[in-house]
This record gives C-alpha cells, structure tokens and sequence, in this order.
C-alpha cells in the first residue's frame, strides 16, 4: 500500500510539475555551483507562488495521512504473543474496515485526479 501510494504521488507530482511549470516534484538534474548559491532551474517559473507551497503542503499532509494510516495497524494493546508472531491479513483487514478504508479512497481520489490531468 505505502509503495503504491508513494509510486501513485510521485507519478502526480511529476505531471502537475510539467502542467503548471512549478516546483511540486524534486528535479534530480539541479545542480549546485557551490552551497552558498541558489539552485539553478530555469524550468521551474513559479517556485515562489503561494499555489505552488500549498500544493507542496497538500502533499505533505497526504504523506503523514498516509503513514499514520499505516502506523495504526500497529496496535499498541494488543496481545505481547500476536505482537512478537505479526499481525495476521484478518486484523489488517478489519483494522482498514475499521477506518472505512479511509487511505484507500483517497489514494482511488488522487488517481481518478492524475487520470484526469493526463
């Protein structure tokens, strides 16, 4: 799930990078003369603009969402036996069930997005 929805984000925050000429996704080709100077892009237009932070801290926020969504399979007050054996599929499945499988529709969300900007 964390692999897909990762895979899932990058592959959005790439397309929104090249639609909007922003700075939504890491750009592995900026290069730095030396620390002290700002890195060179000449692609990236609109890496100051406020659209261009919030959409970064949308991302941001979906990424601890996610994670946490994760985290809370792990519970705490569980059996020290089922704990130190794993968790079984069954309790992933009905932790998720109990969540309303809140990440999976918002991972479904974003790609019917992605879909759409295509």
């Amino acid at each position: 799930m964390n692999l897909c929805c990762g895979l899932d984000q990058s592959r959005l925050r790439k397309r929104e990078t090249g639609v909007l000429s922003d700075s939504l996704h890491p750009d592995p080709d900026m290069t730095r003369q030396n620390l002290s100077s700002p890195p060179t892009c000449s692609r990236h237009q609109h890496k100051k603009n406020y659209w261009v932070l919030l959409l970064n801290l949308l991302f941001s926020c979906l990424t601890i969402f996610h994670l946490t969504y994760l985290g809370s399979m792990f519970d705490p007050g569980s059996d020290e036996q089922e704990v130190e054996e794993g968790y079984a599929a069954i309790h992933t499945i009905q932790r998720w069930s109990e969540l309303n499988w809140a990440s999976h529709w918002i991972l479904f969300a974003c790609w019917i997005f992605y879909r759409l900007i295509l």
